[in-house]
């Protein structure tokens, strides 16, 4: 099954490598590009908050799943989010007057909440 492309919501997510394959990255301004299997280690994505509190110095990089025909593909993804009522705010170190801060401050379950309904219509009373 494909999972079509996305960015992760929140702060970073660990991803462990398989052997099956099929994660597929699109970095600014660049093609996709498959992620190559090594044994032993951990994908880190970085998320959509990670994004707005560092002021996008780090980049919530758009992925998705391709895997080969015929080959089932399990992941198990761990994502560190910061506590619901956290504040989230540009870093003052990631603000400049030359690269103000780009984003609104937001509360973690408010941001979260909202990328949850913005994807699972249902979650709203919408039909899709």
């Amino acid at each position: 099954m494909k999972i079509r492309t996305h960015t992760d919501y929140g702060c970073l997510t660990l991803l462990a490598q398989d052997a099956v394959g099929g994660l597929e990255v699109k970095p600014k301004g660049k093609d996709w590009t498959t992620v190559s299997y090594e044994l032993d280690t951990f994908i880190v994505n970085i998320g959509d908050l990670m994004q707005q509190w560092s002021n996008n110095v780090f980049q919530s990089t758009p992925h998705r799943v391709v895997p080969p025909l015929g080959k089932h593909r399990y992941a198990i993804p761990f994502f560190l989010e910061p506590n619901s009522k956290t504040r989230i705010e540009c870093f003052p170190s990631c603000v400049t007057p030359e690269h103000p801060c780009q984003y609104r401050p937001i509360f973690s379950d408010n941001w979260i909440t909202s990328k949850f309904n913005q994807t699972y219509a249902y979650r709203v009373g919408k039909v899709v």
